[in-house]
């Protein structure tokens, strides 16, 4: 009886430094820090204006032209937008044409109901329409032209490139 008190008592001592030694690998740990590091770049985008405009304008008479456009920037200091002509001139066929000096550019609200100062057309040079002067998720607004068609102008389909560009401030 004594040596099978002897067996139980050696097996529950090898038991017990057993479960010891598994509880000894379970509580070991391991750990690691890291640190996500964020670039966010400068971004600037415009949408809405479309590849071309058409419309009938009388000789003699100003026609409006509206542009609606929206430019995106995340830009603390905001955006300035300029705009170039392409040419001096509006430009037809048979070698018809007249000055771009005829359109008064304009910045509107969103709605193209409450515009600013006109300046004239015609610049070959980027000229700036107007610059913000914050960071704003979504500036929508009008560029509205203004043709002043010379009263003498012969009849003709007349165009004129321009180039719209927004930079970060």
């Amino acid at each position: 009886m004594r040596f099978i008190k002897s067996v139980i008592g050696v097996g529950l001592l090898m038991a017990g430094a057993l479960f010891m030694g598994v509880s000894a690998v379970l509580a070991d740990t391991s750990s690691q820090s890291t640190t996500i590091t964020l670039s966010v770049p400068a971004s600037i985008s415009m949408t809405g204006l479309a590849t071309s405009y058409s419309k009938v304008a009388p000789s003699g008479v100003t026609t409006r032209v509206d542009n609606q456009m929206t430019v995106n920037t995340n830009d603390p200091l905001g955006f300035s937008l300029s705009l170039t002509y392409g040419s001096a001139n509006f430009n037809g066929g048979a070698g018809h044409s007249f000055a771009a000096s005829n359109d008064m550019v304009s910045v509107c609200d969103a709605t193209g109901t409450f515009c600013g100062t006109g300046i004239a057309g015609g610049n070959t040079s980027p000229v700036t329409l107007f610059t913000t002067s914050s960071a704003n998720a979504s500036d929508q607004f009008v560029i509205a032209h203004s043709i002043a068609v010379p009263a003498s102008q012969a009849p003709d389909s007349y165009s004129i490139g321009i180039t719209y560009t927004a930079s970060a401030n």
